[in-house]
C-alpha cells in the first residue's frame, strides 16, 4: 500500500501578534497606566470688609457665614473663599479700618462677582446713644447678596489678589424703621476697589485679628482666626510682642501651638501678612483694645471716650507718656496737650 505524504504549511505570524496569542495562552493580560494629572493652578484672593459711615448707630454686628466668588462664565460655579459660623463684625467700626476676613486659594480664571452671606439671627443694633434694639424688633431681608465686581477679577497662577466689600451704611434701605416701629435690614453691599490695586493695601488699617497658634516658625506663625480659617502671619525685627501673661514684652520665641493671641496686621503688595503688634498668653486675652471710634475729647480730666467693640463708650486717659501717631510713621504729638488735636 502506498503511503499518503502529508505536507505542513508554516505560517509566519507578526511578532506581535506572537507576543500578544502567547500571552492569552498564559492566562496574562496588559494594563496602561497613567501619571497622575497635575494639581489646578491657583491663585490668592483676600478678602477684605469695610463700610460707609454711620452716625445713627454705635454697633451693626453680623455674623458672615459664606463668601463665595462667582466664576463669569457661570455663576453655578461658585468658589468658596470663606466658610464658617463665628465671624462677627461690628460693621460701625469698618469705616476706617477693614476688616481681613479670608485669604484663600482660588481656582485661576475670571470671577466677575461675589456672594455674601450672613446669619440673620446674629444681627444687633445699638443706636449711638447705646440704646439696643432689641431682636424681635429686627427683620433681615434676605442673607444673601450678589455683589457685581467693578471690573473682572482675572486670576492667574501664584498670583496675588484682593477684593474689598463696603457695606453701604449710609444707604436709606440699609436700615428702615417700619411704621410699627420694628427695623428692616436690607444688605446694600458694593465692590470698592483699592486705590492703586494691591500696592495700596500696604497703607491699608485693618482690624485686629484674634485666634489661636496653629504653628511657629523661624519668622512667622500661622493664626488660627477666631473666625475658623488660617492666616500666615510673617514677623520682621520691627514686629512688636507683649507676653500678658508675664506682663512684659515678648517675642516670637515666647508663641507655642494653642497660645491666645492678638494680631495687628499689614497686607504687603504680593499679598504677604506681616505683624505690627502681637499680644499673646496662655490665658484668654481681654475682649476690649484701645481702638475704635471716638466719642468724645475730655480736655478736663484728659480722657477719650471710646467705643468698645460691642459699640459702648469706654473712656481712655492719657497722661505724659501717651505718644499719638498716624499709621505708626507720623508724630503728632505727646501727652494731654494732644487732645488739642483731636475731635469727634
Amino acid at each position: 500500500m502506498r503511503s499518503t505524504l502529508r505536507t505542513f504549511t508554516a505560517l509566519a505570524l507578526p511578532l506581535s501578534l506572537t507576543a500578544l496569542a502567547l500571552g492569552l495562552a498564559c492566562g496574562g493580560s496588559s494594563s496602561t497606566s497613567s501619571s497622575p494629572s497635575a494639581p489646578a493652578a491657583t491663585g490668592t484672593a483676600s478678602v477684605i470688609l469695610t463700610d460707609a459711615p454711620s452716625d445713627q448707630w454705635s454697633a451693626i454686628e453680623v455674623v458672615v457665614t459664606k463668601v463665595a466668588f462667582l466664576n463669569k462664565a457661570d455663576h453655578t460655579r461658585e468658589v468658596v473663599a470663606f466658610q464658617g459660623a463665628s465671624a462677627k463684625i461690628n460693621l460701625v467700626d469698618l469705616d476706617s479700618v477693614g476688616e481681613l476676613l479670608a485669604s484663600a486659594q482660588i481656582p485661576v480664571g475670571t470671577y466677575d462677582a461675589l456672594r455674601i452671606t450672613i446669619d440673620p439671627a446674629s444681627v444687633n443694633l445699638v443706636k449711638a446713644d447705646g440704646t439696643s434694639v432689641p431682636s424681635s424688633q429686627v427683620r433681615v431681608s434676605g442673607s444673601s447678596v450678589v455683589v457685581g465686581l467693578s471690573a473682572d477679577l482675572v486670576v492667574t497662577a501664584s498670583s496675588s489678589n484682593a477684593v474689598q466689600l463696603d457695606f453701604d451704611l449710609a444707604h436709606p434701605l440699609f436700615l428702615v424703621q417700619l411704621p410699627d416701629g420694628t427695623w428692616a435690614m436690607n444688605l446694600q453691599v458694593r465692590h470698592r476697589p483699592i486705590a492703586n490695586g494691591m500696592a495700596g493695601l500696604a497703607q491699608m488699617l485693618f482690624r485686629h485679628r484674634r485666634g489661636t497658634v496653629a504653628s511657629v516658625g523661624a519668622s512667622s506663625f500661622v493664626l488660627h482666626t477666631d473666625s475658623g480659617n488660617d492666616l500666615t502671619v510673617n514677623t520682621d525685627a520691627g514686629s512688636w510682642f507683649f507676653d500678658a501673661d508675664a506682663k512684659a514684652v515678648g517675642s516670637l520665641a515666647g508663641l507655642a501651638v494653642g497660645k491666645n493671641v492678638l494680631v495687628s496686621l499689614r497686607m504687603q503688595p504680593d499679598g504677604s501678612l506681616w505683624a505690627v503688634r502681637v499680644w499673646y498668653g496662655a490665658a484668654a486675652l481681654p475682649g476690649w483694645t484701645p481702638e475704635g471710634h471716638i466719642y468724645g475729647v475730655d480736655r478736663t480730666a484728659n480722657k477719650l471716650i471710646v467705643s468698645a467693640s460691642n459699640g459702648a463708650p469706654r473712656a481712655i486717659f492719657i497722661d505724659a507718656d501717651t505718644a499719638f501717631t498716624f499709621r505708626t510713621l507720623q508724630h503728632l504729638g505727646t501727652g494731654p496737650g494732644a487732645l488739642a488735636n483731636l475731635w469727634t
